[in-house]
């Protein structure tokens, strides 16, 4: 826990829900220790992920130097939906109900779809991954400085939000939590938008309906003419 941790993940989301991400993480190698080695990470997740049509393995590769091990990521998936149930595929198959050590790491994502718009919330608890000897001042003062940034870019536009920042045309969210932070207890990550294309959608719907209406009046007249 001497080195520095320091994240990066990128999740772009399409109009109709399919997408990609990217994911980076530089950690002490000893950390990767706690899954199993980062070899058994990189090993899981081509298994778990490799006959699964909603979520595709683009590529996966690790760098170790020295102290630190870097790890890289990118996947696509066909609706965003279901790359948050597919987390649920690495838990122990002896006991589906505890979640494993990568579905707390990434969080637990909740998508919703209520009242026309999109609520989205992702708690972030990786307590327990930390050994309990890592809980002290100088292991808070060594890691003063990592940090993971998270950033979510939509095709609509966010009416609220808890990020720290987010980008003019308000489709770009950005969280930048420190490890620290991370380490205190749990983070929640939050938003709403609006349903992509719903004006568009309610607009053909409107048009659709007059001219159903105006077909039926016109009807209605020719045969009261005839």
């Amino acid at each position: 826990m001497t080195s520095c941790i320091d994240g990066e993940e990128d999740i772009w989301v399409n109009k109709d829900g399919s997408g990609h991400a990217t994911f980076k993480l530089t950690a002490p190698t000893l950390l990767f220790a706690k899954f199993g080695g980062v070899e058994k990470v990189v090993t899981e997740t081509q298994e778990i992920l490799v006959n699964r049509d909603e979520l595709t393995l683009q590529e996966i590769t690790t760098h170790n130097s020295g102290s630190k091990t870097t790890l890289q990521a990118r996947v696509n998936f066909q609706d965003v939906r279901e790359v948050l149930t597919c987390l649920q595929a690495f838990r122990d198959q002896e006991n589906p109900l505890k979640k494993s050590d990568e579905e707390i790491f990434l969080g637990s994502p909740k998508l919703e779809i209520q009242k026309l718009e999109i609520q989205f919330s992702r708690n972030l608890d990786i307590r327990s991954l930390i050994p309990p000897e890592a809980h002290n001042p100088l292991t808070k003062k060594l890691l003063n400085d990592s940090q993971i940034t998270y950033r979510l870019h939509l095709p609509t536009k966010v009416k609220t939000h808890n990020a720290h920042s987010i980008s003019k045309n308000r489709k770009t969210l950005q969280w930048n939590l420190p490890v620290t932070e991370l380490l205190s207890g749990p983070v929640e990550m939050k938003f709403t938008a609006n349903i992509p294309n719903l004006t568009h959608y309610l607009t053909l719907a409107g048009g659709a309906l007059l001219l159903i209406l105006t077909g039926g009046i016109f009807l209605r007249k020719h045969r009261q003419s005839t």
